[in-house]
Formats: C-alpha cells, sequence, structure tokens
C-alpha cells in the first residue's frame, strides 16, 4: 500500500494527513482512538463509584428512619406525659370517646377487632393511604412494630381517631375498609354494637 509519492519505509506527516482524509470521520475515529485507561480498569472504576453511591443512598435512608424513630419516640413520650397529667377523675375529651354518625364508638376494643378481621395478606398500605397516612408515617409504623403486625395496624387505626378529625368515624373507616376490599373487616363496624 502506498500512502505517499515514493515507495519509501517512512510516511511524512503532511502524506499520512492527505492519506486519512480519505476514510469517513466515524472510521478515521475508531482507528485513531486510542484509550489510555484500560477498559477493565475503566470498568472496576465504575463499579466502585456506583457502589460508593448506593453505599451514601442507603446511609441517607437509614439516617432518615433513625430521625423517624426518634420522632415518633418523642411523640409517644408526649402522649404519655400529657396521659400522666391527667386528672383522674375527669377523663380527658378525645376523639374516641365521642359518639360517631352509627352511633358507635371506636373504642381501642372495637379497633383491635377491625385488625383481627383484615385478612393476613391484605394490603394495609392501601388502607392507610386511605385514611390519610404520608409514606414516612407507614415507614416508621413498620419499623416500631415490625414484631408484630396486629399491634401495627391496631396503633395505626387509634393514631388515625385519634387526630381529631370529623372524619374518623367508623362509616369513614368502614368505607375505606370495603374501598380496600376488606368486607370481613368492614362488616365489624356494621354490626351490632
Amino acid at each position: 500500500m502506498t500512502i505517499g509519492s515514493s515507495n519509501t519505509e517512512t510516511v511524512t506527516e503532511e502524506a499520512f494527513i492527505n492519506y486519512m482524509q480519505r476514510f469517513p470521520k466515524e472510521t478515521l475515529e475508531e482507528i485513531l482512538t486510542v484509550d489510555i485507561i484500560p477498559i477493565t480498569v475503566r470498568r472496576d472504576i465504575s463499579r466502585e463509584l456506583e457502589a460508593e453511591k448506593n453505599k451514601v443512598l442507603h446511609d441517607a435512608k437509614v439516617a432518615e428512619r433513625e430521625k423517624l424513630v426518634a420522632e415518633m419516640e418523642a411523640e409517644k413520650s408526649k402522649q404519655k406525659d400529657s396521659q400522666a397529667t391527667s386528672p383522674v377523675d375527669i377523663p380527658p375529651v378525645s376523639p374516641m370517646r365521642r359518639p360517631v354518625p352509627s352511633g358507635k364508638p371506636l373504642t381501642d376494643e372495637l379497633l383491635l377487632n377491625v385488625v383481627r378481621a383484615i385478612p393476613p395478606k391484605a394490603d394495609w398500605h392501601l388502607l392507610a393511604n386511605r385514611l390519610g397516612f404520608l409514606q414516612r408515617e407507614i415507614e416508621a409504623l413498620e419499623i416500631n412494630y415490625s414484631e408484630s403486625r396486629e399491634n401495627m395496624l391496631h396503633s395505626m387505626l387509634r393514631a388515625w381517631r385519634n387526630r381529631g378529625q370529623l372524619s374518623s368515624s367508623a362509616p369513614t373507616l368502614q368505607r375505606a375498609l370495603e374501598y380496600c376490599r376488606m368486607d370481613k373487616a368492614a362488616k365489624v363496624l356494621s354490626g351490632p354494637g
């Protein structure tokens, strides 16, 4: 193959450039690209960077969960303190003591019966969302009550009831349960009081 005008072993820069200009740009880039860092090293660096990124994300999630747990524990402590300072002879006014439109108060016992009627594989996250719980509150419930699904659901329903909103009533809970296809649990609320 002859690049220049003579068959010499050396090629001038000008002759090399003139010859290479005959190739399409993409082909030239492919031919002339020289990787200084070998592909195996680049892959290893990429894996290490990805692992470090995942570790940072994991650490951030753990810190956020710990913060949520601390907030919930502080809230529990506040509630215990406020209950401890309430006069014994005058019960505090709370949403659980007010009658609901159906005439059936949402007592702890009734809520526990509702929880026990929720099927084990039912999507309780959907129910929590339907009752207005935020994702961070749901995650905190899962962390705080990881040992017992029943305790977790009972705590969730009590917290919903104790928010004191007008919608915290037996009919509202019954509609939410029906929406989530937890019909057996919904029937607990509609049964004889």
